[in-house]
């Protein structure tokens, strides 16, 4: 699973060196990874995989979407299953600054400025209400976003010193064909109470049965039905 989201081989610090103080999310994501590389970690990247498979359904290298979905596994080990903060003794100084521990998930669009169009970006999380003012965000992901017609499943890190946010690479962007259903999705969710974790890991199911199952509409694939059923 490394590979398929492979870091560079550099380290942000080496013998004889001094470690930088300040680096960018991406640089301390990649740092993370470099780490998840090693032989030894391997049984631990496997049944992190496993785990999140268990939540948001089977993918392969075989499907399409193969890598949009690997970086989607990779922000969930990082963050929730607890891999960065396992790890932290391990890396250096400034990658520890982003707090992945606490990492903001939600199901966010952009509030645009036409003044700037680049960082920083006003996220809103519409399934918590949240309005988040995000610093770093890596090109790829934002040509998406600004491409986006539909929220996008996204987790923003802190860093406490300086100050900034961050949206990991990881973010699943659901498909425009599925706006309307995903709304009474989302009104459903929030009158059954639903965890976030558990809502937006029932949305990427509904993303992944959108995308393999031939002929499948978007209002079945993103039905209320469907957030309680396993993929």
């Amino acid at each position: 699973m490394v590979d398929a989201f492979r870091a560079g081989d550099t380290p942000l610090s080496s013998p004889g060196l001094a470690p930088r103080t300040t680096v960018t999310l991406v640089e301390a994501y990649e740092e993370a990874l470099r780490i998840a590389a090693r032989p030894e970690q391997a049984a631990v990247v496997a049944e992190m995989h496993a785990i999140f498979e268990g939540r948001t359904g089977h993918f392969g290298p075989d499907d399409a979407w193969f890598e949009a979905r690997s970086r989607a596994f990779w922000d969930d080990a990082l963050t929730r299953q607890g891999f960065a903060e396992r790890v932290a003794p391990e890396m250096p100084a400034g990658a520890r600054a982003w707090r992945f521990g606490t990492a903001h998930r939600g199901l966010f669009h952009v509030v645009r400025d036409s003044r700037t169009g680049e960082a920083p970006l006003l996220l809103a999380d519409v399934w918590s209400g949240a309005e988040l003012v995000v610093d770093e965000v890596d090109p790829a992901s934002r040509d998406a976003i600004h491409a986006a017609v539909a929220p996008f499943d996204g987790r923003v890190v802190a860093r406490e010193t300086p100050l900034s946010l961050g949206l990991l690479p990881g973010a699943v962007f659901h498909p425009a064909e599925a706006l309307l259903a995903m709304g009474l999705v989302l009104d459903a969710g929030k009158k059954g109470k639903l965890a976030t974790h558990d809502f937006l890991d029932a949305l990427l199911r509904m993303e992944r049965a959108l995308r393999t199952l031939s002929r499948v509409k978007p209002a079945y694939a993103y039905r209320p039905e469907a957030l309680h059923a396993r993929g």
